[in-house]
């Protein structure tokens, strides 16, 4: 038996979409309007999806069952054309992508970070992967009972970024649209791939890297280089993905003929590392504000999108006064650390020992006031200006 109120918006989409042909191009209209109108927060709460989906004998057909797109996803309504998840999320994930399918989503529990991207192409290769200029067209937060659409191919490139444990979220979509072609996944320098073709032998290639990488093979370099050079810009990207936390990573990609190309790879290694950095870095802050703020410097690009999203959570937070007194604060969390034996607890980001000279100068700085400052501030705020987690504050 299905949860009611599923049924019911289940049964009212096929109704009014059969009513219009089924036309792809109305769905995600069609969705958004019947999920906002059904109010599933009101009715539904993530322990109810929990309790229904643990004592229900036989599931509708789930649409993923190796779990690749949600932690987990639950398929809760499925339709000859279109069918409805709930998605589960416990870490948030910045992968920056499109779709293949379409329809709507709505935030059921918690609360997302979505940024929206615009991609324009330069250079096409073996029609999954693609060079271009990825820009931010906005940023903000989506709250819980907050609906989407879902447009398939480049109309809709974002990111969705989970902020608390866990956020669920509630997906109307068909399985695939007719020719919209492959669904890539974007770095923000610029280069985009299709994460789901299959290419057996470059696959295995890829494979094979890992495992040099894995044992620290003592000719990893040379082999992995070697090839890098005689690759693809396909493969050869795959290739320096996977060696891009090694240090040596940079004499890798010079091993790329193509210095232009060379250069994107370098700045998409760059990206990864901070999302990495970042990552790791919040999953050791358990206070929920600094947590949050981990979040939004790890998904927004620019100045005015961080104090945007935290404008969305709290008017009274969204000024670079609160962004400042949330750095200062990062600045006495530590990571205890052991280095041969001898205690080491080195500040979280990298930043330097704050005062108040030092953040009413880093206030000044954010608010674009061109004020001098003794050496000592300057050095300070010239260390917080080449911190990569702290990018997007000075880019305006």
């Amino acid at each position: 038996m299905g949860i009611p109120c599923i049924d019911r918006l289940g049964a009212q989409i096929e109704k009014s979409w059969r009513s219009v042909d089924y036309a792809p191009l109305a769905l995600p209209e069609l969705s958004e309007r019947l999920l906002g109108d059904a109010n599933l927060p009101a009715q539904l709460s993530p322990d109810d999806l929990t309790t229904w989906a643990l004592q229900t004998p036989i599931f509708p057909p789930q649409a993923d069952p190796s779990a690749t797109f949600g932690q987990p996803p639950i398929t809760l309504f499925r339709g000859a054309r279109f069918y409805i998840d709930a998605l589960f999320w416990i870490d948030g994930t910045t992968s920056i992508h499109q779709h293949r399918f379409s329809g709507a989503f709505q935030v059921l529990a918690g609360s997302s970070i979505e940024t929206r991207f615009a991609f324009e192409t330069e250079r096409t290769f073996d029609g999954q992967f693609v060079i271009g200029t990825l820009q931010v067209s906005s940023s903000g937060l989506l709250r819980q009972g907050e609906v989407r659409p879902i447009w398939s191919g480049p109309r809709l490139i974002h990111s969705i970024f989970h902020l608390e444990r866990p956020s669920v979220s509630i997906v109307i979509r068909t399985v695939a649209d007719p020719g919209v072609g492959p669904q890539f996944n974007y770095s923000r320098a610029g280069i985009g791939r299709n994460p789901f073709t299959i290419d057996e032998t470059n696959d295995r290639k890829v494979q094979l890297v890992s495992m040099l990488r894995t044992t620290k093979h003592p000719s990893l370099e040379t082999i992995v280089g070697d090839l890098i050079a005689e690759a693809d810009i396909h493969t050869a990207y795959r290739v320096v993905r996977e060696c891009a936390h090694l240090g040596i990573v940079d004499r890798l990609i010079d091993r790329v003929p193509e210095k232009g190309v060379a250069e994107r790879f370098r700045l998409a290694v760059k990206d990864h590392r901070r999302e990495v950095f970042l990552i790791g870095r919040r999953n050791v802050v358990s206070d929920s504000e600094l947590r949050f703020f981990l979040g939004v410097l790890l998904n927004a690009s620019r100045r005015r999108d961080v104090l945007a999203i935290t404008q969305g959570k709290n008017p009274t937070l969204g000024s670079v006064r609160q962004v400042v007194s949330w750095i200062r604060q990062l600045s006495n969390v530590t990571v205890k650390l052991q280095a041969e034996g001898v205690p080491w607890q080195p500040n979280l980001l990298g930043l330097p020992n704050f005062d108040d000279e030092i953040e009413r100068a880093l206030v000044s700085v954010l608010n674009g006031e061109s004020l001098g400052f003794d050496d000592r501030v300057a050095a300070a705020i010239a260390q917080l200006r080449a911190l990569p987690a702290l990018g997007c504050l000075f880019n305006d």
